[in-house]
């Protein structure tokens, strides 16, 4: 991931680096409490610490929930043509999982992004895992946005999401080849940061 202010800053995008923040807030504080003395500097510079020590105990849970995280289920899920295909037929290679509903402003947008991720890393299998709709509403909206993704199927009962544990759209979670869950992210999926997740877990895979 490249040190451009957007993705370093975006933190729910799982873009903030530490490398680049802490420094820069450090010498901020020391900038602005200058003529201020150690009166002010010590409990700014104390709460950056602070709000580090945070952050890293929150990424340690995070993995620890992704040891114990379901792996890639066997769920009997049906393609836009309407054939039967079961979600494990993916597995022995990286999956990226998408749950995602037209009905959904943040899935319409981040589209785009999982289609150009889906040309860049083609030993990656992207699995688009539509919610509770038709294969028509899928199939229209596919049209209208002029997508070519290679991996939209249909889960008319939510059935992913229960299996899954997770209860908001969209919810993009990453399997490694063994069926392994090990990322997750709720919300809106930028292609920098997917980029970025997929070149960390799985960079032999992709070079393969």
């Amino acid at each position: 991931m490249s040190p451009r202010p957007g993705p370093i800053i975006a933190i729910g995008d799982g873009g903030f680096a530490w490398w680049f923040g802490v420094p820069v807030a450090a010498a901020f504080v020391w900038w602005r409490t200058r003529g201020a003395g150690r009166t002010l500097r010590r409990p700014a510079l104390a709460g950056i610490i602070a709000g580090l020590l945070v952050w890293v105990l929150a990424n340690s849970v995070l993995s620890i929930l992704y040891r114990s995280a379901p792996a890639l289920p066997d769920l009997a899920l049906t393609t836009l043509q309407g054939q039967p295909i079961s979600l494990a037929s993916y597995a022995g290679q990286p999956v990226v999982l998408n749950l995602w509903a037209t009905w959904c402003p943040p899935c319409r947008r981040e589209m785009p992004a999982l289609e150009r991720a889906q040309n860049e890393f083609p030993n990656v299998a992207f699995v688009l895992v539509n919610q509770g709709e038709t294969a028509a509403e899928a199939n229209e909206f596919m049209r209208n946005e002029g997508l070519q993704l290679d991996h939209v199927v249909l889960d008319p009962t939510s059935s992913a999401m229960q299996a899954l544990r997770t209860r908001g759209l969209p919810t993009t979670l990453i399997f490694d080849s063994h069926g392994k869950q090990v990322h997750a992210h709720l919300g809106e999926v930028t292609l920098p940061s997917l980029k970025h997740t997929l070149s960390r877990h799985f960079s032999q895979e992709l070079q393969r």
